[in-house]
């Protein structure tokens, strides 16, 4: 299947519904669980190894930007644990549902920085999807976007990612988590993350962990523009 059906897509930076903005990974480092954000800006198939994709991106800590490289491999592919799920997500523009199947995957995650010193990203990931008859590819997420699903490897978030940053002398060392649904990968760290009617929005009294300008695009990872010349 791996080799028919190249999962590169699915593990790329997401847009946001209105393709208009473009969605970094976001989650939690360290005891205090400060923000992390993560974003891939390219990931390649390896051409002999199917379940291998040799990525590229960038991460962002405390302001500080880093970009990294390394890989992402597959280390399992199953059927997701409920087809039923996709019965109100899949359909056209006549309201029908396409015959579609659904799919989990357990990811085995390595990063590395490029610049010095070399910090790593280590961990296990997962990653629920579904394809449909026409070859249409998404993620299968929550259905309210801020309620987890302990049974599925991406808890509802669509991509997880979890394990533990190297950050070189050990007591720099801390536990990571990242997701393409912040509110949800917070499950597990915060009774009171998300706030408001639906829980939606980030509770005030976490800005001092680097939240305050969540829902600011200042797309962080763009590179900085060459100053025009003038003559």
């Amino acid at each position: 299947m791996l080799r028919q059906t190249d999962l590169a897509p699915l593990l790329l930076y997401e847009f946001y519904p209105d393709n208009t903005e473009i969605r970094p990974m976001e989650g939690f480092y360290g005891a205090d669980h400060y923000r992390l954000s993560l974003i891939l800006t390219r990931v390649q198939r390896d051409s002999l190894q199917p379940n291998v994709f040799h990525v590229q991106g960038k991460t962002r800590y405390k302001q500080a930007v880093e970009d990294v490289t390394g890989d992402i491999t597959v280390a399992q592919l199953a059927d997701y644990y409920n087809q039923d799920i996709l019965a109100s997500r899949a359909v056209d523009s006549l309201g029908n549902a396409p015959a579609a199947r659904a799919y989990s995957t357990l990811l085995n995650v390595s990063l590395r920085s490029r610049q010095q010193p070399i910090r790593r990203l280590q961990g296990v990931g997962g990653l629920d999807f579904y394809i449909d008859e026409l070859g249409k590819m998404e993620a299968v997420s929550s259905p309210d976007g801020i309620t987890a699903d302990p049974d599925a490897p991406g808890k509802g978030a669509g991509l997880l990612i979890r394990g533990e940053w190297l950050n070189g002398p050990a007591a720099l060392n801390g536990p990571f988590v990242l997701s393409r649904n912040v509110f949800i990968s917070a499950d597990d760290l915060f009774n009171d993350f998300g706030v408001g009617d639906r829980g939606s929005e980030i509770n005030p009294k976490y800005a001092r962990l680097g939240w305050d300008k969540y829902w600011e695009n200042d797309e962080w990872w763009a590179e900085a523009q060459k100053p025009a010349l003038s003559i």
